[in-house]
């Protein structure tokens, strides 16, 4: 028998290393952020409008209502008071769901099709995957929940994943990490 026999070496497959990219860097995230933030501000103040009246609306009603029936205008008084307070807890809930609204378009449409966003194109980023493609509408859309979620837990959940980019070798958010996602500089 031969004693000079040697272990075969075994090298990494070639799809499963990241390719050399050029990450964005974490203030030109936050700026792209806040652009598209703005966008969502936007949308959240329109929503808020509309509640607004819709809540007046309720208020006219319960009070024609009370005022021309004596019995029966007090329970459709207390049945507008009602819509209205259910109407107000619903504003609670409006930042996430104008964020959410504004995303599909901006960062699952867009991002899947175009590689950005409205924010990340002002500031020439891209979202890419591992191989720097595109990403998919599916993961761009799990991506946005990820971001919904996330700001959800109070204070700790959006701003750690803000910050995350800071000290992550990679400059991956948590939402990206959620996801397998990079976003690079692409000039």
């Amino acid at each position: 028998m031969s004693q000079n026999w040697t272990p075969p070496e075994f090298s990494q497959p070639s799809s499963s290393t990241v390719p050399p990219m050029n990450y964005a860097l974490w203030a030109d995230r936050v700026i792209a952020a806040l652009a598209d933030g703005a966008i969502a501000f936007l949308v959240l103040i329109v929503l808020y409008v509309l509640l607004w009246l819709i809540m007046l609306l309720f208020g006219l009603v319960s009070g024609a209502a009370a005022s021309t029936e004596t019995d029966a205008g007090q329970g459709i008084g207390m049945l507008g008071a009602l819509g209205c307070y259910g109407i107000c807890c619903v504003g609670i809930f409006l930042p996430p769901i104008a964020y959410f609204v504004v995303g599909l378009l901006n960062k699952v449409y867009w991002v899947s099709k175009r590689g950005y966003s409205i924010g990340q194109g002002l500031m020439k980023l891209r979202v890419v995957d591992q191989h720097g493609n595109l990403i998919s509408m599916g993961t761009a859309t799990i991506r946005l929940l990820a971001t919904v979620g996330l700001g959800f837990i109070p204070i700790v959940g959006g701003f750690l994943d803000l910050l995350w980019p800071l000290w992550d070798k990679q400059r991956q958010t948590l939402h990206d990490k959620a996801v397998g996602t990079f976003v690079i500089k692409t000039s």
